[in-house]
């Protein structure tokens, strides 16, 4: 681009959408904030580019500047994605299996708005039940914010373990939920916002020796929280660059049950690209909580935190986890249609009642590999494989997933 371009006022601004999708123009007019007839800023333009990108609806989005006496002219191109298709998600952690089935459109209309409708099971070695719900995202409520809305019932076995890793009790917990989340982003680098959750708990007590809160049979709470994203990560074919940080802080007001609490929780992500196709990935996420109740604990294990480990086997009011990984993409685009990496990674958690590292006695970590896989032209179709070998026993596990592990 010619430098003489810098500041110039932008005369023509052209927009060509193709793919297999039926993505709408607006969204992408939305997305940028270089307008017909303002001074042209290429820092602008490119950070417009990846804004669009990051919404993970478009295969390629690319912008071309023609620099003209004393104007500019903008062409963007961008390619989308199929949107529509039917959610197949099983996941094995080891001793827990899900299987959520139903359908999701993740351009709804075309306007960069996400519906999932689903249901599915849980099955586990002492209990089963059904799972189902719905969502929906806007990406683009009033040009630039994000709105979500979900309804969901889960079902799931807690088990609460000694010291000698027996396990002392299992509690079967039935939740309704009901959330509504804003994020205003009006700023690229920093963006506040506000949730409220409405969560209905319904415990029975399966097997093993009682907790000390005694039988315990429900707890309602409403849940208002407010949340602020530092930083950013940006999405390319699968690929990830950047570092973000989310802190979030609410109380946890029970309107039946045992007495609520305060949580806190700080999430920071970072992504590194030394090389095409190696992506370099960690995450640190510590939690804290003020409950009373055993039954309110952080739980660390399983398939979406420590790899290796049953679910919920490290517990505590405090707890932190960090996750390394490291994903070499075998074939970027085979069969023009796949995009397949290879993955080595490093998961390690702790819990416990103390806010000092120094109190929190109950400690993991493991090590492992897998594959990650998905589909270009399909929004969302991915799936990952991990064997995982924990560092404290001889157990290995494998895990199945349709997700990125973060």
């Amino acid at each position: 681009m010619p430098i003489a371009a810098q500041s110039q006022d932008i005369s023509e601004f052209s927009l060509q959408i193709s793919g297999p999708g039926w993505t709408k123009p607006v969204v992408i007019e939305r997305g940028f904030s270089q307008k017909l007839g303002q001074p042209f800023d290429s820092k602008a333009l490119w950070e417009d580019v990846a804004r669009v990108q990051n919404f993970e609806i478009f295969q390629s989005v690319t912008a071309s500047v023609a620099a003209a006496t004393d104007s500019v002219s903008i062409d963007v191109q961008a390619i989308d994605r199929w949107s529509v298709f039917p959610v197949f998600q099983p996941t094995y952690g080891g001793d827990v299996f899900h299987l959520i089935l139903g359908v999701r459109e993740a351009n709804f209309l075309g306007r960069a708005q996400d519906v999932t409708i689903f249901g599915g099971a849980y099955v586990s070695d002492s209990s089963s039940g059904w799972i189902g719900g719905g969502q929906w995202l806007h990406r683009q409520l009033a040009n630039r914010h994000q709105l979500a809305l979900s309804l969901q019932r889960n079902y799931g076995v807690d088990n609460f373990y000694h010291h000698d890793i027996s396990a002392i009790s299992q509690i079967e917990r039935r939740v309704v939920s009901a959330l509504a989340h804003f994020v205003y982003r009006r700023f690229d680098y920093w963006q506040p916002g506000v949730y409220a959750y409405v969560i209905d708990n319904k415990f029975r007590h399966l097997a093993g020796i009682p907790l000390p809160d005694g039988n315990i049979a429900r707890a309602l709470s409403i849940r208002p929280g407010l949340l602020l994203k530092a930083g950013k990560v940006n999405y390319r074919a699968f690929m990830y660059e950047g570092v973000d940080a989310v802190f979030d802080l609410f109380p946890d007001i029970r309107l039946d049950g045992p007495s609520g609490f305060w949580g806190s929780s700080l999430q920071i992500r970072g992504f590194l690209r030394p090389h095409h196709r190696l992506n370099l990935a960690g995450r640190y996420l510590v939690q804290a909580r003020n409950n009373k109740h055993q039954i309110d604990d952080l739980a660390y294990g399983g398939f979406s935190h420590i790899r290796s480990y049953p679910s919920s086997y490290l517990r505590g009011n405090y707890g932190a986890v960090l996750n390394a990984e490291a994903r070499l993409t075998l074939f970027p685009r085979l069969f023009n249609t796949f995009f397949v990496q290879s993955v080595v990674f490093y998961d390690a958690a702790a819990a416990g009642n103390g806010p000092l590292f120094v109190d929190w006695a109950q400690k993991g970590h493991s090590v492992g590999g897998g594959f990650r896989g998905a589909v270009h032209q399909i929004v969302g179709v991915f799936g990952r494989i991990d064997v995982a070998r924990s560092l404290t026993s001889s157990d290995w596990r494998v895990g199945i997933g349709v997700s990125q592990f973060f």
